[in-house]
């Protein structure tokens, strides 16, 4: 395809998105399924374009104006953001041979706009000017959503190190390096067909962001993982199975997880993940099925705002509106009173969103708290592992804010409540816990202390 089609193929698949609430990502997939004389190149390249231009959709509307046509849109990006010359853009709307038809005169006035105009702050962040306010403490974090997200990996431990399949993609000639926090993730140079290469096929890896991995690994100690305990999960809101199969890997195969889910159309996306990754702890269930079971973890990742996805889903935002975020928090507060009836006295509930916004984090959170007298708030560091024992970039206490700005990946939101058996028990547990977690700080100050140390010795031996 000529420059001028790929433009084209842009103003066709933005028309459709602006006119769509179905997700981007599916008007990608099946505009390119219906066109397969497209190259993965070419595809690349208009994917690519597309994402660019609806994360910064806001200020091209704000800048053109509300009555504005995708064609319009399309020119301001090449102007504003590829910074296209005037005359560049016109000789590729020249109507011939698939390219786009001539610019018409609303059209030729956009390109002498000046997009680099002070904008209001919420068309600045590219955040809906209602939803901005709510962000709370969290706002700062808009500016880093703007960015595109990198592509990260995990691995399946009882099947591959992270050695091997770094040397599997050095194989096929792609760059990639540790991920700095999970123990079990790799990040990627650059985006790649993941699902074509032989490690996936073979069920070495999944596709999942280095955040949704840290998330999933606040359901096991480290002290689990390292003696194999074979604990009782279960995964309440498993939707696909992502976390699901980060559990199920980081407890090699033993134990027991369960993931459940309200529709069980959803869990059928989980079989070939288990078939490919040959996992056999886990099963299926929908939520009304799991009866009067008892659980060691039980995991509720509740349906939310996804604002931490912003970077991945950027369309996201302009199809969210504000009644639904009032129906996320009744549904949210449902499913973590549901999920709490399965964990057994003295287990845990971890309760996580992939959102921003206070009200679906600490506010329900603390709410639960109030109407559970049952259920302790426990200190997050005692649940975390890897590397970000060390250099832990967030610092609240019982909360695990994982954003962008701070640890370069999506923005999750989790913590881990106890639920207390008898009172002596729990008063017992509570000490223990309060000395592992003074143990856990004495030991990161000394590794700190060490790491500053070493710094200054290569300081002075340069």
């Amino acid at each position: 395809m000529k420059p001028a089609a790929l433009i084209q193929a842009l103003i066709e698949l933005v028309t459709e998105d602006d006119k769509s609430y179905v997700p981007a990502d599916t008007i990608l997939s099946s505009y390119f399924k219906s066109r397969i004389y497209i190259s993965d190149k070419e595809r690349r390249n208009i994917s690519y374009m597309f994402w660019e231009l609806t994360r910064n959709k806001i200020r091209l509307r704000a800048i053109i104006g509300s009555s504005y046509t995708p064609r319009q849109l399309v020119v301001g990006y090449l102007r504003a953001i590829r910074e296209y010359e005037e005359d560049d853009i016109e000789s590729l709307f020249n109507g011939a041979d698939h390219a786009p038809q001539p610019l018409r005169l609303e059209e030729k006035i956009i390109l002498s706009k000046n997009f680099s105009a002070q904008l209001e702050a919420w068309q600045e962040l590219e955040c809906p000017e209602w939803l901005l306010d709510r962000f709370g403490n969290n706002v700062k974090e808009l500016e880093y959503m703007k960015k595109a997200a990198h592509l990260d990996i995990r691995i399946n431990r009882y099947k591959a190190t992270i050695d091997d399949i770094l040397d599997e993609l050095e194989e096929e000639g792609i760059k990639a390096v540790p991920t700095k926090y999970s123990p079990y993730g790799i990040r990627l140079s650059k985006r790649t067909n993941i699902e074509e290469l032989t490690c996936f096929k073979q069920g070495k890896i999944e596709i999942q962001d280095e955040a949704s991995q840290l998330i999933s690994m606040l359901c096991l100690t480290e002290e689990e993982i390292q003696n194999l305990t074979e604990l009782k999960v279960l995964d309440y809101c498993a939707g696909t199975g992502d976390k699901t199969m980060a559990i199920s890997s980081m407890m090699s195969n033993r134990g027991e997880v369960l993931a459940a889910e309200a529709n069980p159309k959803i869990l059928e996306k989980i079989g070939p993940k288990m078939e490919r990754a040959g996992s056999r702890n886990i099963k299926l269930a929908k939520q009304e099925e799991i009866g009067d079971q008892q659980f060691d973890v039980v995991l509720v990742n509740v349906p939310c705002s996804r604002t931490g996805l912003w970077r991945r889903v950027p369309d996201s935002k302009f199809k969210f509106r504000e009644t639904e975020l009032t129906r996320f928090k009744i549904e949210q507060q449902e499913l973590i009173q549901k999920a709490s009836l399965y964990v057994k006295p003295g287990g845990r509930l971890v309760y996580t969103t992939s959102s921003l916004l206070p009200e679906e984090n600490e506010e329900q959170v603390n709410k639960f708290i109030k109407e559970n007298k049952k259920f302790d708030l426990m200190p997050i560091d005692l649940y975390l592992v890897g590397g970000i024992k060390e250099e832990r970039p967030d610092s609240h206490l019982y909360y695990y804010n994982i954003t962008p700005s701070l640890y370069g990946t999506d923005a999750y939101f989790g913590c881990v409540l106890k639920k207390r058996g008898s009172e002596r028990e729990r008063d017992r547990e509570l000490l223990r816990q309060m000395l592992k977690a003074k143990e856990k700080e004495a030991e990161i100050k000394k590794l700190r202390t060490l790491k500053q140390e070493r710094e200054r010795d290569t300081g002075r031996s340069r």
